[in-house]
Formats: C-alpha cells, sequence, structure tokens
C-alpha cells in the first residue's frame, strides 16, 4: 500500500515538474535596463501613464516568471506593484478624468483592475498549491509509520 502511494505520488510530481518544464515563463533580455529606466521616469515629476503601464508589466512578468520558480522575487514584485499602484502620482494618472477620450480612460481603468485582480488570483494560487502540498506530505508521513 505504501509504495503504492509514494508511486502515484512520484509519478504525480514528475508529472507536474514536466508540465512546468514545457509551460515555462521567461524575461526579456534587457528586463532589468527597462525596469531601472521606467523606475527613474516614475520618481520624476513628469510621468505619464504610459511609462506606468510598461513598468506594471514588466512587473507582471516578473510576478509570472519568479512566481513558477516559488521564489521570494516574486512577493518583492508584487510589493512593488502595489506600491506603484499607491503612488499619489500614480492614482492621479489612473484617475484623472478625460473629458476629450473617455473610451481610453475606461480602458486604463480597466487595465489596471485586470493587474490587481491577476495577482491576487496568483497569490491565491501559490496559497491553495502550498496546502495541498503539505496535506500531502502530512498524508505521506502519517503512512510511514
Amino acid at each position: 500500500m505504501f509504495d503504492l502511494c509514494c508511486l502515484d505520488y512520484l509519478i504525480a510530481s514528475q508529472l507536474n515538474k514536466k508540465q512546468k518544464y514545457q509551460q515555462q515563463l521567461y524575461l526579456p533580455i534587457d528586463f532589468a535596463q527597462q525596469i531601472f529606466d521606467l523606475e527613474l521616469i516614475l520618481e520624476d515629476e513628469s510621468i505619464n501613464i504610459e511609462s506606468v503601464r510598461k513598468l506594471l508589466d514588466l512587473y507582471r512578468m516578473a510576478c509570472e516568471y519568479y512566481g513558477q520558480f516559488n521564489s521570494e522575487k516574486h512577493t518583492l514584485f508584487i510589493r512593488k506593484t502595489q506600491q506603484i499602484l499607491m503612488m499619489e502620482q500614480v492614482q492621479k494618472l489612473i484617475f484623472q478624468p478625460r473629458p476629450d477620450n473617455p473610451k481610453q480612460m475606461l480602458r486604463t481603468l480597466k487595465q489596471n483592475m485586470s493587474i490587481q485582480y491577476s495577482l491576487k488570483i496568483q497569490d491565491l494560487t501559490r496559497q491553495e498549491e502550498d496546502i495541498q502540498r503539505r496535506l500531502m506530505l502530512r498524508k505521506l508521513g502519517k503512512e510511514n509509520f
């Protein structure tokens, strides 16, 4: 009985590793330089919505990339995203009424909400996977005795 459970667990873990390898994400070659340049623009008083959007997109890519390895950098980029979204300058850009193009404003708001939603979903998924892994390890530990 123990051997079959272990075998099933090993097969499942190998399949998960194979699937993760096939779906592995990558960062752009000049990723760090892009982030550095955009963060410098963000510190400047003359920031624009396009720079913020590009930086948030790079942070999203970093969250996805480092999340696949369960790296601490995943959490770092989530925090950076939250910090940017909470900045007063960025809030003004996001929520600034633009009577000349309300469709663009609505699209920008939807994109920002989508980013926040996807980050929350990623975090909840990671938590769920961690709980399932702990339960599996606990079950395996009880069967050993």
